[in-house]
Formats: structure tokens, sequence, C-alpha cells
């Protein structure tokens, strides 16, 4: 049988005692489940003092499941009151019988095995307030310091002090003992010292196996706790437990840097909204080590000239489609073949594969290998810019040594002091040729002026945590020198147009991305979010959307865009990545295959503009997974809930919703509880549509609950829009703009909007968009008809057939083309007139 339900099998639940807990199941209509048939639906669960007994579902026929038009559902629901219950564990399964069975046919379970069961926490009944202190959450006697930190009135911060004694290149563990009330926790663990993914689990912290940089805990209270080990010049620092759930503070020390005794620093928030007390835990970080007042980071930066930023075009990247083969043909052949489909690149990454290296994986010079690129950089990139006008930036791909094992010392050793060292890889340790730090800034600064006179304007700038790996601990330290060089030639070369790539390492993130001295340019630096994207892999897809969403709770707070990395069009997964990218805030820059491309899904995600260039529909924010805060603390891609992360443009709010398990999936989605957005907004009197951008769907958003099935390998993209209102005495009209509903991020599209009366029988609904497409609004008038309905660009009447109004649903569509009315202004200015009779 195909079923699902709500909460999930294998998930876990956390209520307050007192509070009810609704359950929904969906069973495919099938000939054995089908309404001819009686379906006797129970839900088995332990509540009453630990005995297994079961609850009768009750079937719904008003439900509407949004998503699923071409097959049915039958839907029950059953509420269970939880105030009878004990504080802790619990757990539930479904059962069913079908009339189409024999009286004493056995019920076939949703739940097979051990440990298959959903599991349910009863807290205790909700309290304004809760215990406060640190003690609330350890044994304060472990901290010989603990200093409060003001960020905000709903969140208690600390930046609490152990003095740890350095036992030379050995990392030292500070026990911290078990989290008190510990429920279930949610972190980001180092999968190699490049690469953060999520990681979570319930009852007892299991998070011995990887170094934890970020972890977040659930008390039994209800509360959520962050926890973030500092790293500084001086030290580095990461959390594990034991085999019993202590937590440990894993301590490494720089020893030119630090005495014998050393004092630690671990960053601790507390509080009753989860977004918030991340967001205090490393504004935390910003107030105590950097003396920055924070403020909310915004990913979109206009530099002097008012241009668009580059992140803000579309770019391609050499990496997939060419890898280390890369040559110069083959890149213009890529440009050539999306010009000749009409698509604008505006800025090119040349990826690994351009730079002379020997047979040892070392760089033997700032130029290109000329057998590949024979005209050089200076030649390729003049050549670029002569035969596609529009591209504007041109960047290369490098390692922070160099290359992957630094230099060859043969080349470099004249001018540069070149030492060796070893370092640890997938393939054994390996021996590294690499440039001192008194003469890394020189390097730099030779290296960058050299690309610079070649026409290179950004650099992605590869194997950032590279230090982590190195086998000396002495040299593990460079960072410092490494780091501080490059920032100083991208702000001096490139004004800060650089991508950090496998840069997961607590060094960059804490001493680089959360310093504002990382703005000093003009541009927010890219900040590679997640492992590579692997076209061959195929459950690599679903992993990857799962980990970048999960990965933006806290990095979206750095002074940084978290970049989702590159993908491919043509790809069987094509529009899975490209429309998660287009909602997340991320840059995005494909890396098609030369003629292998797909003309719509580029499209959908790019704009034409009345100057007849091509720009991103981009977010100004990083999108954040959002939801029931029960998805943050299981696997998304093991249990059948979908993964959910909002973002938004304006006043209109963003849902994205993907299936990232291998079958179809149904989530009930409270938006009420879950999605707090245009309560937080100055349209909390406003009522709402609802916009389903995959499915076409618009309807008024009326209920708090939702139904959604989504198809397996895909996903859905949710507006939230506020009606603009218009009460006169004798009708109410009401009417929003969507935006672009050709496009995957048409919110973005919109600039302004507003509502006029011209008189009693005529309304007039001024749109200012960025540029062409299909203009979708909500429209609807109580008590008069809508009679007739113009678009105007300018004054300029749009023909008739390019409007379409379906009265039934209030969805009225404009389609907007290329006008010589408007071509060469700043924007469109698109005028509807509404007439009432």
């Amino acid at each position: 049988m195909e079923a699902y339900v709500q909460p999930s099998l294998l998930s876990t639940t956390y209520i307050f005692r007192n509070e009810a807990l609704t359950f929904k199941f969906y069973i495919l209509s099938t000939e054995e489940y089908s309404k001819s048939h009686i379906l006797n639906v129970q839900l088995w669960n332990n509540l009453s003092d630990n005995k297994w007994s079961g609850i009768n579902f009750t079937e719904k026929n008003d439900v509407i499941l949004f998503g699923c038009k071409e097959v049915k559902y039958r839907v029950f629901e059953v509420e269970v009151d939880s105030s009878n219950a004990k504080e802790g564990w619990y757990e539930f399964t479904v059962r069913v019988h079908s009339s189409a069975w024999s009286d004493g046919g056995e019920w076939k379970w949703l739940s097979e095995g051990i440990n298959k069961n959903g599991k349910i926490f009863i807290g205790p009944p909700k309290i304004p307030e809760s215990e406060k202190g640190v003690e609330s959450i350890f044994n304060k006697d472990i901290f010989n310091r603990i200093e409060p930190v003001q960020i905000s009135k709903n969140v208690d911060n600390w930046c609490t002090t152990m003095n740890v004694t350095s036992i030379g290149e050995y990392p030292v563990y500070k026990n911290l003992g078990v989290p008190k009330n510990l429920v279930r926790y949610f972190g980001l663990e180092r999968l190699t010292n490049w690469w953060l993914i999520p990681t979570s689990g319930s009852e007892k912290l299991k998070i011995n196996s990887r170094d934890v940089q970020y972890l977040v805990i659930q008390q039994a209270s209800g509360d959520f706790v962050s926890l973030i080990p500092f790293t500084n010049e001086k030290y580095t620092s990461a959390l594990k437990s034991d085999d019993d759930g202590n937590l440990a503070l894993k301590c490494a020390f720089n020893t030119n840097k630090c005495d014998k005794d050393v004092d630690i620093k671990l960053f601790v928030s507390k509080g009753k909204e989860l977004n918030d007390v991340v967001k205090n835990c490393l504004d935390a970080i910003r107030k105590v080590v950097y003396q920055d007042e924070s403020k909310d980071v915004f990913n979109t930066v206009c530099v002097s000239n008012h241009e668009v930023v580059y992140y803000d075009k579309f770019g391609y990247c050499t990496w997939n489609a060419f890898y280390d083969k890369v040559r110069a043909e083959d890149l213009l052949q890529a440009l050539n073949s999306l010009h000749n489909i009409g698509i604008q690149v505006g800025y090119v990454i040349l990826d690994d594969g351009w730079q002379k290296i020997d047979d040892n994986k070392r760089m033997q010079g700032f130029e290109a290998n000329l057998e590949k690129f024979p005209s050089g950089l200076k030649g390729l990139i003049d050549q670029v810019k002569k035969e596609f006008p529009y591209i504007k930036h041109f960047g290369v791909w490098h390692t922070l040594w160099g290359y992957w094992s630094g230099v060859d010392p043969s080349k470099f050793s004249d001018k540069y002091n070149v030492c060796n060292t070893t370092y640890n890889t997938p393939n054994g340790i390996l021996v590294a040729h690499i440039i001192s730090p008194q003469d890394i800034y020189r390097f730099y600064d030779d290296f960058y002026s050299y690309l610079k006179e070649q026409g290179i304007d950004m650099v992605k700038v590869d194997f950032q945590a590279c230090f982590d790996d190195v086998v000396s601990g002495e040299y593990k330290w460079w960072w410092i020198d490494y780091q501080k060089a490059l920032r100083d030639s991208i702000n001096k070369y490139f004004n800060q147009k650089l991508i950090y790539c496998m840069a997961n390492s607590p060094s960059i993130l804490q001493n680089t991305l959360l310093d504002k001295q990382v703005l000093n340019g003009e541009h927010i630096p890219l900040y590679r979010n997640s492992d590579d994207y692997f076209p061959d892999i195929e459950e690599s897809h679903t992993w990857h959307i799962y980990t970048n969403a999960m990965n933006n709770l806290f990095t979206s707070h750095l002074y940084s865009i978290p970049d989702w990395d590159m993908c491919q069009s043509y790809h069987k997964y094509g529009e899975y990545h490209a429309a998660a990218r287009a909602i997340s805030g991320s840059p995005m820059y494909f890396t098609d295959i030369p003629n292998h491309h797909d003309k719509d899904i580029l499209e959908r995600c790019l704009i034409k503009t009345p100057k007849n260039t091509m720009q991103l529909l981009r977010c100004e924010k990083s999108a954040i997974p959002a939801g029931n805060v029960d998805d943050l603390f299981v696997d998304l891609t093991k249990v059948d809930k979908l993964l959910k992360f909002t973002n938004q443009n304006g006043r209109i709010n963003i849902l994205g919703l993907w299936n990232c398990r291998d079958k179809n999936l149904i989530d009930h989605i409270n938006i009420n509880d879950s999605f707090r957005f245009y309560k937080e907004s100055g349209d909390i009197n406003k009522e709402l549509v609802m916009y389903f951008m995959k499915n076409k769907e618009l309807v008024p958003f009326k209920q708090d609950n939702i139904s959604v099935m989504i198809k397996k390998q895909s996903f859905e993209i949710i507006l939230f829009v506020p009606l603009d209102t218009l009460n006169i005495d004798d009708y109410c009209l009401k009417v929003t703009c969507i935006g672009l509903i050709d496009k995957y991020n048409g919110s973005k599209a919109i600039l302004s909007n507003e509502l006029n009366k011209i008189s009693n029988n005529k309304v007039i609904y001024n749109v200012e968009l960025i540029g062409y497409g299909e203009c979708g609004f909500y429209l609807r008038c109580d008590k008069k008809n809508i009679c007739d309905i113009k678009a105007l660009l300018y004054d300029d009447e749009i023909a008739k057939e390019n409007i379409k109004y379906e009265e039934k649903n209030g969805m009225l569509v404009v389609k907007l083309k290329e006008n010589s009315v408007v071509n060469g202004k700043e924007s469109i200015k698109l005028k509807i007139e509404i007439n009432l009779d």
C-alpha cells in the first residue's frame, strides 16, 4: 500500500503536556483501499502508562491535497490528548484493515521491524519562563568564567571560558558532562576538514565520530540551546561526545602563540525560538571578539557605478563540463552554444585545468598552460569579451597553495622561500611544497598583480582548509598568514570578488567570515556551502539540496553569501537543482557541456531587462530551513517528510518544499505555527493568497494547515502574497501582484506596486518590474462585476490576446513581451486598469 502518516515514522515530535497532537494518515485509493471498501485505521501508541493500545482514525472528506490532481488519496485524522501522559519518550505506528479482506484477515502495519516507529517526547506544561543560567545546561563549576552577552531580550547568551593545559601538538579534551535535560540535537559536523554536513539525533548525544562545529540542543522544557566552540590564532576547538553522551570540548593549540595554560571560549545561547537562538550565538561571537554590533546580513551590495553585481548575473563554470582537461576552445564552444540559445553569461569561472603544473601536482608559474591556452589568459579573455560583450567578469581557479601540492620549488625558490611539508589525503600522506609565511604576502601580491594584467577580476580559491590536513603541528598554523595575505590581495586587486571553496574550517568560519573586515571591498565574498555537485552520483542530488539548506541555519549569518555550487541544466535533476538555487539566495553558475542545455530551465532563472541585459532573479537574503521545528532533528533524506526552507522578496514570503526521498511524499504543514513570517511583517492584518509555482495553483490562504504531495525528484515553491484591498461602500476589490509566474523566483522581479481608485467604477493597479515575462495577479471583486481589464506599458495598451483572466480562481496573467516603448528604460511600468459594473 502507498500510505503516509504525519508526524512520520522515524521522526521525533516534541509537544508540551496538555497540548493536543493531530495525526494525519493518507492512503492511495487503489482497489482494496478505495471508497467502495471500509477502512479501519488505528494509531497504535504507548502514551497510556507505556502500554500499547489503538485509537481509531476518522476519515475526512473535506481535506484539500495540493499537488495531487491526477490521483486520489483517502485522508484520515485523529487527535491525541497528552494531558494524562507523563513527561518522557513515547512511540507510535499505524495499522490498516480493509473490508476487501476477510473479517479475520490480518492488519497491515505501516512500520515493520525494530526501531521503525515514530517517537514523541512530551514535555512539561508550556510556561512563558524557563530555568535561567548556564547551570540549566551544564554544571557551571566546569567554567572558569561566565560572562553574559546582551544581544536581544528574548535570548540569554554567555561567553564561557575554561582553562585548559596544552600538551604540545596533541588535542586535549575538556569534559563538559551530559547536557542537562537533552531531548534531541542538531549539528554541523566535519565530513572532512573541508566540508560540513548536518547530523542529528535524540535522547543522548552521538557525535563521537567527527568534530562538530555548531550544535543545537532542545531541552525537555522546549528551550533551544546553541553551542559554538571558538577558534582563533591560538587554538582550534570542536565538540565531540563519548559513548555515554558526555559532551567534550576538543582543543588543539598553536604552541608558538600560546602559553601552556590556555583560556578556551565556548559561546552558549538559550531561548524559545530556534532561529533567534542560533543568530544570537553567532552575534555574541561578533560582539565579544570583534566588537561588532550585528545587523541583518543582506547578500546584495550595489557597487559604486550602480551596475548589477556579478553574482546577480548568470555564471558559467568549466568544471563539470570539462574537468581538468579544459582547453580554450572548450570554453569558447560552451559560451557560443549558450549564446546561440539566447542566454547571456555575465561571468566566467575557468576552473581547475588552466595552470601549468608538473607531475607532482605543483604549480610551475603564474601563466596558463600554453599547450591548452595558446594565446594565454589575456588572449583568451580578450577574445571572450569581444565575441560576447555582455560578459563583464572573468575569474580563474587556484588552490590556497597555488595548486594541490603547492608550487614547483625549481620554479619559485629563487624568489620565495619554499618549504616542504606533508599532508593527509584520501590516498595517503603526500608531500607539498608551499611558500613560507614571510613570503606569502608578496607571493599573492605578485600572483594577483599578474592575473589582473591578464584581465582576471575574480578568483575561486580552493582547498582553503588545507592546513588542517598538514601533519606537522607548526605548519598547521600557517593558515593565519595565508588567510591575511589572501584577504589583502583580494581587496587590492579584485574588490573582494572571491569564492571561498573547501573552506568549511572553523579557522575560516570564525576568523575570516565573522570579521567585518572581510567586507572591505564592494562585493560580499561567496562561500561554498557544501561538498561538490556530483552529476554522476544518483544519491548525491537530494543530499546536496538537504545539506545546503540545513547548513544555511548557521552559515546564512556569516559575512558571506552561501554558495550552493554549480549545476547542469540538461541533467535529470536539472530543474531540482536550479529551482532550489533560485530561491536560496545563492549565486547561480552552470557547468553545461556545449550544446547540452535545457533552455526552459535556464530562462526560468533569468530575466530579460528593457536594456537588453539578463540578470538573475535572486533573493537578497539566504534561505533558512523552516517548517515544524521537528524537521530539524531528523535526516530528511531518510524520513518521510519534505525539506522546507523559506526566503522572501520584499513583502512576499517564499516556502520551498523539496522531496529528498526516492518516492512520492505527502506532508502536513502547519503554516500558522511553523512559518511566522506574515506575523512579523508589516502585513499582519492583510489577507494572503498562496501561489503554487510548479502546479500553477492560486488559492486564498484561509487554513492554517495544508497538505501537499510532492513527487519523487521534485519540489514545489509556494508564495504567500499579501492582498491590496480597496473597501468602498458598495464593493470590495482585492488585488495583488504575484510576480513573473514563468520564473522560479518571479516575485523578485517586482520593484513596487500601488492600488489607486480613479472613480467608483475604475481602479488602477500600478506595478514596476525589473523585466519581461508572464506577470501574474490575483484579482477579485465582491458585489460588482469586473467587466473589462486593460494592461498598459507606459500608456501603450497591451493586446487583448496577451491578457487572460480566470474569474473562477481570480488569476490574471499579462504577457509582457519586448516592446520598443519600454526598450532602454531602467524598468517596466505596468498599469492594470480594472473597470467595474
